[in-house]
């Protein structure tokens, strides 16, 4: 899985690094007025733990924002890592996993940049199917920045179930395109989203990921929605 693209894809534009406003207020303010501190090093720390201490989720997420901005990595990603156990969030996912592959904050290890990434997309299917606007909204800008750059070889090779997931995923934003459920009905982008599912379930087959039989009736349901869509515009 190529986690420098795909949150890229999200923090693009996502809302990683704005949660709610008035406390987090005071804690810049508060963090800022150190810079020029002669401790600013321990009054950091102090600001730090005082955060963490507050177990407010939204608190110490603006608190990693404030030390990613100023290069205080190895804090941000203990910071986001403090986030994740208080609550399910898939852009802090991203970004830890982006952290752990490119070695930012934290030893690298693409194995558990990795691991962040499928919990992350895991989460995003959850929310899908309880219908959250939001987690419908990360996965249409996921795929629609990563088009078909994700079908690389060597990244099926990590999971062909994981990519099976995400191909029945694309299957649901077409459908919810198409029929305009949840979101304003658009057929151009539900039959791009069919084009790539089709592109998936083929590259897999190609590459020996899966035998025909387990996907031909995927395929073909993919292929109708796309061929139907593509002369439903033209």
């Amino acid at each position: 899985m190529n986690i420098k693209k795909i949150s890229l894809a999200l923090l693009l534009t996502s809302t990683l690094f704005t949660p709610m406003a008035y406390a987090m207020d005071n804690d810049e303010k508060t963090y800022k007025s150190v810079a020029n501190h002669p401790a600013e090093k321990d009054a950091k720390e102090k600001i730090y733990k005082d955060i963490l201490k507050s177990k407010d989720s939204s608190r110490i997420l603006n608190l990693a924002n404030l030390f990613l901005k100023d290069g205080v990595y190895e804090k941000a990603f203990l910071s986001l890592q403090e986030v994740e156990k208080l609550e399910g969030n898939t852009e802090v996912l991203f970004q830890l996993g982006k952290m752990c592959e490119e070695g930012t904050g934290v030893e690298k290890d693409e194995q558990k940049g990795e691991e962040y990434c499928k919990k992350a997309f895991s989460l995003l299917e959850q929310n899908c199917e309880k219908h959250d606007s939001s987690a419908i909204a990360d996965l249409i800008l996921i795929y629609n920045k990563l088009g078909t750059q994700a079908l690389q070889k060597e990244e099926f090779e990590k999971g062909t179930k994981f990519y099976l997931k995400q191909a029945r995923l694309m299957g649901k934003l077409a459908n919810m395109y198409e029929e305009g459920k949840y979101i304003e009905q658009d057929s151009k982008a539900a039959m791009n989203f069919y084009g790539d599912q089709r592109k998936l379930y083929l590259t897999m087959y190609r590459e020996h990921l899966v035998h025909f039989d387990e996907i031909k009736k995927l395929l073909v349901s993919a292929n109708n929605g796309f061929f139907r869509l593509q002369k439903e515009i033209n």
